[in-house]
């Protein structure tokens, strides 16, 4: 079923001609599919699909982060390893632009042949932000303070992707009418209507993570380009 938005959407392009214009993004549009022509009572039936493709930088840096502690005894363990995360939790808290949570948490007696280990208690610590000018001193901080760098990963927030994919369907319906026109121009027909159509989103953009970096200095991250892509199906109707 077709939203209300992808319904405005599709009425407009077939009403007028425009022009998208993206700046900063990188569009590729593809056919994944071979046109397919089908006479019917109500006239020659075009099956079409076309791809719109949107390249852009991710906005999202997430950094996550381990404090462990190790002791003889689980208490004592536990101790430490809540101390670490109190002080972390205080610095995160005093960036602006950083948002930081306490995740899993766990306690681990010494292994069979590791008694010298004794207990280990670990708890996980998730960094997020809008870039990486506030988060990667902040991790070099955290880093300096007892916790492990697990991970970096770059990503799209949802109202980035959710902007990209409106303009990756405005691509994708618009390179379909172009070859819905194209395909009837050679028939010597016109396009009288859409019978069906449908929006498809065949990968959606994946995070980006990067090696865990385990030194104490501020650790050093350029986002990768990512990709929103949006698939339109449609079933055109074909008239003299």
């Amino acid at each position: 079923m077709i939203h209300l938005e992808n319904k405005l959407i599709i009425q407009r392009i077939f009403r007028q001609n425009y022009t998208i214009a993206i700046l900063g993004c990188a569009l590729a549009f593809t056919v994944t599919a071979p046109a397919q022509a089908e006479t019917t009572a109500a006239g020659t039936q075009l099956e079409l699909t076309g791809t719109g493709t949107v390249d852009a930088s991710p906005d999202r840096l997430t950094a996550t982060l381990v404090a462990r502690g190790v002791a003889p005894d689980a208490a004592t363990a536990q101790s430490r390893a809540n101390d670490i995360v109190r002080k972390a939790m205080a610095a995160i808290a005093s960036v602006d632009g950083v948002n930081g949570a306490a995740d899993s948490y766990s306690v681990s007696p010494p292994g069979a042949n590791d008694t010298a280990k004794g207990w280990e208690a670990r708890q996980t610590i998730h960094v997020v932000a809008f870039g990486s000018d506030a988060l990667l001193p902040l991790v070099g901080r955290l880093q300096a303070q007892g916790l492990l760098l697990d991970g970096l990963g770059w990503s799209l927030s949802p109202a980035r992707e959710k902007e990209l994919s409106k303009q990756a369907t405005k691509l994708a319906l618009d390179n379909m009418r172009e070859k819905a026109r194209d395909a009837a121009t050679d028939l010597g027909m016109k396009v009288a209507s859409i019978a069906e159509i449908s929006l498809e989103t065949p990968f959606g953009p994946r995070p980006v993570m990067l090696m865990a970096a385990r030194m104490a200095s501020a650790p050093t991250s350029t986002p990768e380009e990512q990709h929103v892509s949006v698939t339109a199906r449609a079933k055109i109707i074909l008239g003299q």
